[in-house]
């Protein structure tokens, strides 16, 4: 099984944002061992619009739109090694961003 890791760099950085609507959003970032990952959000009251993702030149390899959930599976087994940057909106209308690397 490839080793898989991710770096969230909105858990680095304290928000100071004071309107609730525009926060940044806690996710779990899941390998399950079947060549795919969970992305899940640990807020309930928000839900995954839309994820990305995009290969570190920006070029994007994956897109799923309209999921209205609060986890989604990735498909990883057709990635090939190297870092990626998944890019995610929100029911807020929020886009975050968290770095995967595939080895």
């Amino acid at each position: 099984m490839p080793h898989l890791a991710y770096n969230d760099p909105e858990k680095q950085q304290a928000s100071s944002l004071s309107d609730s609507s525009k926060r940044s959003v806690p996710v779990n970032l899941i390998p399950t061992g079947n060549h795919e990952l969970n992305l899940q959000i640990d807020d309930s009251h928000f839900k995954l619009k839309s994820v990305t993702i995009y290969a570190i030149i920006g070029k994007p390899v994956m897109e799923l739109k309209n999921i209205n959930l609060n986890m989604v599976k990735l498909p990883t087994e057709q990635l090939q090694p190297g870092k990626y940057l998944i890019k995610y909106t929100l029911s807020n209308n929020i886009d975050q961003v968290i770095q995967l690397v595939k080895e």
